[in-house]
């Protein structure tokens, strides 16, 4: 293994201890056993247990999945950057824009805009850079929401319910998260999307 190879595979071990420790502090502040996420997300306590711990790295459609039974965006679980006097405020700097690596899946999010709750409700835009096969996963997830992009760079097959699109460089798409989704990057150059993701913000539930 070479310098830069192992020194990327360290910067993605901080990643998952920093999520995990982000999962957990969620959960520990609704109350909630890692039975009870387990139950209300589909998602093993096994997992749980090990993303909680930066042992395994949570996929996107995990961390959707545990975004719902925390009735919180994905944004929430994204490293903090080193904060200023505009931090709460409309504008986020480039300098500052949070991101976050699914390295098991070949997915980069970063933070464009400000993710902080306004009129409770959620608007954040994403610049989402998907890899060669890169994916978010086999199986088809929903939340609540509603979600629009658009395709700078690349392709990117879409499925949304039953219906599966290829989107080419100057498309664009908008769908409700309701509906069960999913979406890969299926040829050889990295695909390039502006996402946006829109929610209304639901009381936390707790046990």
């Amino acid at each position: 293994m070479n310098t830069s190879t192992r020194k990327k595979g360290n910067e993605n071990e901080c990643l998952d201890v920093m999520v995990g420790k982000k999962i957990r502090a969620l959960r520990m502040a609704r109350g909630l056993s890692l039975k009870d996420v387990a139950e209300r997300s589909g998602l093993s306590m096994g997992f749980l247990s090990q993303a909680e711990r930066g042992l395994s790295s949570p996929s996107l459609r995990s961390l959707g999945q545990l975004s719902e039974v925390f009735s919180v965006s994905i944004a929430n679980f994204f490293p903090e950057r080193e904060s200023s006097s505009d931090a709460n405020g409309p504008v986020l700097r480039e300098s500052q824009r949070p991101s976050l690596v699914f390295w098991g899946t070949g997915i980069t999010k970063e933070i464009l805009t400000p993710p902080q709750p306004c009129e409770n409700a959620e608007l954040v835009t994403y610049l989402m850079c998907i890899e060669p096969q890169g994916s978010s996963g086999d199986e088809t997830f929903t939340h609540e929401g509603l979600e629009a992009g658009f395709i700078l760079e690349g392709s990117l097959e879409i499925q949304i319910d039953e219906d599966t699109f290829m989107l080419e460089q100057g498309d664009g798409f908008r769908f409700s998260s309701r509906v069960p989704h999913r979406f890969r990057n299926i040829t050889k150059t990295p695909t390039r999307i502006m996402w946006v993701n829109y929610r209304q913000i639901k009381e936390s539930p707790s046990t």
